[in-house]
């Protein structure tokens, strides 16, 4: 994507959280050298229903220059229309709707691969699952948070550096030194911002084991398990 195409998708992802938090854009496949673009249009499909979908598009317009022609379907007619035209894409962008329809669209590989431009503050569980190409991992989080913005306000780290007001119950943490999943220094790294902000945490780290270690049995599961019988008895006692 060009640099203005980014701006331009972010511009209406920064509309959708201001009127919902439920609406999502995506780009639709093969359309990034599509007529739309060239002519300084944007053709929609939009889900969100008329009266919403049309102030959200005009502030768009107005802010980008870009004229969009929008048609409002429901999800299921949406969809089926951009799977029905997936090798000769009729619109750029699928414009809100539920969280059922993109993981669909996903799996009928009708969408865009969009990297935003806040990609360098994706949480670290994310950003390693990419690096590592665990594609599942990837599609796990694209699918499941819609809009993709909501990453960042449900990732715990983030919560507490934001200073939002939680409740801080006591945790225990176990962590795999050989874990390629949840990689330890992300762990050790929330550890220390959950204390500074006043909760009780341990962090235990057990040498030689990997993501599941206690699911097989050995030295490290026994004392994984007493660890967190110990842990359980000293809460009761509270």
């Amino acid at each position: 994507m060009s640099r203005r195409w980014e701006d331009t998708v972010s511009f209406i992802k920064s509309l959708t959280r201001r009127f919902a938090s439920l609406a999502c854009l995506a780009a639709i496949a093969a359309s990034a050298a599509g007529p739309a673009r060239a002519q300084e249009t944007l053709n929609v499909y939009s889900i969100w229903p008329e009266n919403w979908a049309r102030p959200m598009l005009q502030e768009f317009e107005a802010a980008s220059g870009i004229k969009v022609n929008f048609l409002r379907f429901s999800s299921g007619e949406a969809l089926a229309r951009i799977i029905a035209e997936k090798n000769n894409p009729r619109v750029d962008v699928l414009f809100g709707g539920p969280v059922e329809t993109f993981a669909a669209g996903i799996k009928e590989n009708v969408f865009e691969n969009y990297k935003p431009p806040s990609a360098a503050a994706l949480p670290a569980r994310f950003k390693n699952a990419e690096t590592l190409k665990r594609e599942p991992m990837v599609k796990n989080h694209t699918t499941f948070f819609v809009p993709w913005e909501t990453i960042h306000e449900s990732n715990p780290q983030e919560i507490l550096e934001r200073h939002e007001a939680v409740t801080l119950v006591p945790l225990l943490i176990m962590q795999g030194a050989l874990d390629d999943n949840v990689r330890p220094a992300v762990q050790e790294k929330f550890a220390r911002t959950y204390q500074a902000a006043g909760g009780d945490v341990q962090f235990h780290l057990f040498e030689d084991c990997e993501h599941e270690w206690v699911a097989r049995p050995g030295p490290q599961t026994d004392r994984a398990r007493e660890m967190v019988k110990a842990f359980i008895a000293r809460q009761l006692k509270r």
